[in-house]
């Protein structure tokens, strides 16, 4: 990202592009990225953590899910995506 290269919203925004366009490697590398430069950016961590769901990797999310809950506990997003992952998986 040339013109906001320190901006993690703006990686973050780009993985939701490349997730939605199927390239789950670069979006995954986005929001790395993105989180690499606000490490508490939990707008990227709960993206990070949809994508790894969508692809079946269930105990990443919900170990991004619980960071989220971490930084802040009170994030209704991150505690029902948790919810949901937990009683869909067999994931505790």
């Amino acid at each position: 990202m040339e013109l906001a290269p320190k901006n993690s919203s703006a990686y973050a925004k780009l993985g939701l592009i490349y997730q939605q366009q199927g390239d789950h490697s670069r979006a995954e590398k986005a929001y790395l990225h993105a989180l690499s430069l606000n490490a508490r950016d939990n707008e990227a961590r709960i993206s990070l953590a949809r994508l790894y769901q969508a692809d079946r990797q269930f105990t990443e999310a919900v170990a991004v899910l619980e960071e989220v809950l971490q930084n802040e506990p009170g994030n209704v997003e991150a505690i029902v995506e948790l919810r949901k992952l937990k009683e869909g998986t067999d994931v505790r």
